[in-house]
């Protein structure tokens, strides 16, 4: 009956791992993960550092977790052809690069990333997500411009582009973004087929959107000098 009732919650399985990697789900041992380990919805992931892990969930997603992350595969549930797909991925620390598969090319509201400052949701076939801190001053040294504070309304501005982005409000109105151009609540940001993009947010975090890419700030709070 327990072997029925773990197969019963399967979403996905591993592929590859380089390094030592765990899965663990409340009340349970952690398990080694390996490739074939079966993953469950639920399960929070870990990688340590220098180790990476490869996993496929069931309708074709295809994520690469980073060294040192840990998510936790919150809510998911895919068959195929159904209208309530859903996919929900809680990022703690660290990042991933995920090739995506069916849910969120079907339903673009369906598949969502929760981090601790906001919720990412995912359209299109390549999709990186990293939250970050010290580690990051190296590379944010390679990008030309510096995030500096923005109107008040404004929660981001795009500091890098290659290709077209576009952003449309509430209401449908569209406009072509160029660096330095400032986004705002509410507002869903669309990159091309040959295009990349970094948005710096007001706490100086950085968002990089690939091609084929929506996303859309929600919600956004930040206040300089808060803990």
């Amino acid at each position: 009956l327990a072997a029925a009732s773990a197969l019963a919650g399967v979403v996905g399985e591993v592929e590859f791992t380089r390094g030592v990697g765990m899965a663990y789900l409340d009340g349970q041992n952690p398990r080694m993960m390996g490739k074939g380990l079966p993953l469950n919805e639920g399960d929070r992931l870990k990688t340590a550092d220098m180790a990476l892990a490869i996993i496929r969930l069931q309708d074709g997603t295809q994520m690469t977790l980073r060294p040192a992350t840990e998510l936790i595969i919150q809510t998911y549930r895919y068959r195929e052809g159904a209208a309530d797909n859903v996919m929900v991925i809680r990022l703690l620390e660290g990042g991933f690069r995920a090739i995506t598969g069916k849910i969120p090319k079907d339903s673009p509201d369906a598949a969502q990333v929760i981090t601790e400052l906001g919720t990412i949701r995912i359209r299109g076939t390549d999709f990186d997500a990293r939250i970050c801190g010290s580690d990051c001053r190296a590379e944010s040294r390679d990008i030309p411009e510096k995030a500096r504070p923005n109107l008040v309304q404004a929660d981001a501005k795009l500091v890098s582009v290659q290709g077209e982005v576009n952003a449309s409000n509430e209401t449908g109105q569209r406009r072509q973004l160029a660096v330095g151009a400032a986004i705002f609540q509410s507002e869903t940001v669309e990159t091309g087929a040959s295009t990349s993009a970094i948005l710096a947010f007001r706490d100086d975090s950085r968002l990089t959107l690939g091609p084929n890419t929506r996303f859309k700030v929600d919600s956004y709070a930040f206040k300089d000098g808060n803990a």
